[in-house]
This record gives structure tokens, C-alpha cells and sequence, in this order.
């Protein structure tokens, strides 16, 4: 999965070298930099984040703090290969306490113009224990931005809501929680648990800037989010994934579909999902002529179930990911999604679209089975 990194509110990038370190080396990622001289509002950053992230492969968007609330914007919109989200130790709203936000009227240029001391570093960013490179870094990260643009940036954390937005959000969520942050304590995760309460959430033994302090921990937790085993389907498995279509659909209507399509259509493009030995997801794509285009090669994508105790976890979504890559390399000229019109026009607004999908209304297309 390739990986885009979004800042905190330095906004250099730089910060993230140790996590970067303990990434394997062949993990794929884009660092997404704000400008250090320049203010921009938030539609602004949002812009540059769309700029960066890959246009032909799937990747999950990590943010941390500052950032956080312009990943989670940014996701509403549902972009086109937008898979999952890490949120680290961020908010969805005003994170100050409410008898502390006052401090609100020090967002000023001259409050951000003094060096920040190694106290005010160790005690409210990287720890107690942290090395002296590490809050060397921090202080060189906030002296490159100007005192304008950081005042700019601290005003932007205490304007603004995302809570109503968030429900919308269809994307596998992670979030990791600080669990010695002085900066927001609890309230970032109370904030999200309430926000999208589909979301998993981890805690850290670390401070605010958990991805520098605590890199390899934060390392194997997002791995393990981002795992999903996916393969192709065996003859042992028919049995599973007849069980497993059933409970997902409470008629075997689907069970009996797979099973037919596994004898009749071909060729045929089918995988499953295993967690622990067990099959908890599957996918089928099956052969589909366009009217008009006798030549194309075209697959279907009908039936996909997921178990229902782990529905929004980003399975589904792998396994179409999976499935077109797959397709593509072998030289599919396109897949249909087959379903009643009315739930396909309402998925394609959302999770199908940020897929590559579009309504076949738009085209005047008519499909049937071979």
C-alpha cells in the first residue's frame, strides 16, 4: 500500500524520518510538505494534499495532529484510490479544554517568534526521555516556518467542525492514541469514538508526537491495519464461501449464484479474504458483453461478501482492489458492477467512485451475462 504523510503543523515533513526508518524499505510513500513561507488556508492545503497523492494506485493517507482534520475533509470527498486512513494523536474539532481556551487569542505571530526551549519540546511533544537529536529536530522543524504562517495554522485547530461529515466516511479508519499526550489528553479519541465510531482505535505508550517517538510501535500497528491476506480461491473453500455469502445475504440466493458462475462462467476471477485460517470476505468477477463492443473484454464484479462482525474494515475494499489490479495485468478492458439500480446509483456517490467507478446511466450502456 502506498503510503502519503501528512505533518503536523510545521508542516516540513522532516519529522518523519524516524517513522520512515521503520518502515520496510520497499514500502512505497509520498511526504506532502505545506509551505513554510507562505500562508494558505485550508481549502488551500486540502489542494495540495490532492496534488500529491498517487493518481494510479491505491494508498492510505497517515496524519498527524495539525493535519488530521484536513485527511479527514479531504476523505469526505471521497477521491478516486483513497483506501484507508491513520489518524495520529489528532481532533475533529477545537481540542483545547474548555477552561483553557483562551489561549486561543496567543495564536499570534509574536506568541510563535521565540525558539521553542528544549523544556517546553520534551515536556509537551516528544517526552521527558527523548534524545537530544529528537527535540533538535522538533526545533529545527518550527524555526524553518515563519511566525505568520504558524499562527495561521494554530487559528485553523480551533476553527471549524468535522463531526457531521465524518459519519459519511466509508474508508477503513485507524486512529492512534497518545496515551502520555499533554496537548490533548483523551479528548482527540472521545472526539473520534463519537465521530466515526467505525474506526479502530489504538493506544501508544507515547507522547503528542507519537510517530517520533514511538516509530517502530506505530510501525506494527499500522501494518497490522493495512493487512489484509488476500488470495486466490481454492476448491477447498467453496464450502466457506457458500457459508459465508449466506450470512451475509440471509437468503442463499447468492451462495447459489457463485456456485453456478463457478461451474458455467468463464473465464472466471474469484478470491477470498483469510483472517486466521478462515475465509472472511470473497469476491467473483465473471465475463459480461457490452452492447456495441463485441471485442471488449469485459468482467463483471457480482456477488462480494464480507463476514458481518467485520464489514467496514477495509476487506471489501481490498478485495476489489485487489481484484482490478489483477484484471488489469491481464488485460481487461473494464468491470461492471451489477446490482439493482437503485443501490448501485447510491454507492457509486460514495466508496464504488473513489474505486473508478461511474453510474452506467452516464452512458447509455446496457449489460447481460454471457
Amino acid at each position: 500500500m502506498h503510503l502519503v504523510l501528512l505533518p503536523g503543523m510545521d508542516g516540513t515533513g522532516d519529522l518523519f524520518a524516524p517513522f520512515l526508518d521503520s518502515l520496510p524499505a520497499d514500502t512505497p510513500y509520498t511526504v506532502v510538505r505545506y509551505p513554510s513561507e507562505k500562508v494558505l488556508k485550508r481549502e488551500a492545503l486540502i489542494d495540495l494534499i490532492a496534488e500529491a497523492v498517487p493518481r494510479d494506485v491505491p494508498y492510505c493517507l497517515i496524519a498527524e495532529s495539525f493535519s488530521g482534520p484536513l485527511a479527514m475533509e479531504f476523505a469526505a470527498r471521497r477521491p478516486q484510490g483513497l483506501a484507508s486512513m491513520v489518524l495520529c494523536a489528532t481532533f475533529c474539532r477545537n481540542p483545547l479544554a474548555k477552561g483553557l481556551r483562551w489561549i486561543g487569542q496567543l495564536a499570534k505571530p509574536l506568541f510563535f517568534e521565540a525558539p521553542l526551549p528544549n523544556l517546553i519540546v520534551r515536556r509537551f511533544f516528544v517526552g521527558e526521555g527523548a534524545s537530544s537529536e529528537l527535540v533538535s529536530a522538533v526545533q529545527q522543524a518550527v524555526r524553518q516556518v515563519r511566525a505568520t504562517v504558524l499562527a495561521s495554522r494554530a487559528r485553523m485547530i480551533l476553527d471549524g467542525d468535522l463531526t457531521a461529515r465524518l459519519s459519511e466516511l466509508e474508508i477503513p479508519v485507524l486512529y492512534l492514541e497518545a496515551t502520555k499526550d499533554r496537548i490533548l489528553g483523551s479528548r482527540g479519541r472521545i472526539q473520534m469514538e463519537h465521530a466515526i465510531p467505525h474506526a479502530r482505535f489504538e493506544s501508544l505508550d507515547a507522547p503528542h508526537l507519537l510517530l517520533q517517538s514511538a516509530p517502530d510501535a506505530a510501525t506494527a500497528v499500522i501494518q497490522d491495519f493495512l493487512k489484509v491476506p488476500i488470495r486466490a480461491e481454492q476448491p477447498g473453500d467453496h464450502a466457506a464461501v457458500h457459508s459465508l455469502h449466506v450470512e451475509a445475504f440471509e437468503t442463499t440466493a447468492e451462495a447459489d449464484l457463485v456456485d453456478i458462475l463457478r461451474e458455467e462462467a468463464k473465464p472466471m476471477h474469484s478470491l477470498v479474504a483469510e483472517i486466521d485460517g478462515k475465509v472472511v470476505g470473497h469476491i467473483l468477477f465473471t465475463p459480461v458483453d457490452l452492447e456495441g463492443h463485441p471485442d471488449a473484454f469485459l468482467m463483471g464484479l457480482a456477488p462480494m461478501a464480507v463476514s458481518a462482525g467485520l464489514q467496514r474494515q477495509g476487506i471489501g475494499t481490498a478485495l476489489v482492489q485487489q481484484g482490478l489490479m489483477q484484471l488489469r495485468k491481464s488485460g481487461c478492458d473494464g468491470v461492471v458492477v451489477l446490482g439493482h439500480p437503485d443501490i448501485i446509483r447510491d454507492s457509486v456517490s460514495g466508496q464504488l467512485r473513489s474505486l473508478g467507478f461511474a453510474a452506467s446511466t452516464m452512458y447509455q450502456t446496457k449489460c447481460s451475462s454471457r
